[in-house]
């Protein structure tokens, strides 16, 4: 159960280091727990929040292609956790 914790840990880490301008630390730290949520079973809602900070980090740097990239990511993570498909106006297909 605790490696189930671990990116969660990994994202508020990276959030204070963050805030503390360790962007590059806050950087690995979200490049390590974005690959732990992949795939693995993990919330989307999880899985939003991490991509959504590693794009954050990414843009601080001026790394914008891994942030759009990032952000894609939490975009799918999101409709995921809504469970519809929003991609496509008035679709409101269910997903799940």
């Amino acid at each position: 159960r605790q490696p189930m914790l671990l990116p969660g840990v990994q994202n508020s880490m990276a959030c204070c280091l963050r805030r503390a301008g360790r962007l590059r630390a806050a950087e690995s730290m979200l490049q390590k727990a974005a690959a732990a949520v992949k795939g693995k079973g993990y919330p989307a809602s999880v899985r939003g929040n991490t991509y959504l900070n590693l794009c954050a980090v990414l843009s601080s740097q001026g790394k914008h292609k891994g942030a759009l990239d990032a952000a894609k990511q939490a975009l799918v993570a999101a409709i995921q956790s809504a469970g519809f498909c929003s991609l496509h106006p008035g679709c409101g297909r269910s997903i799940s």
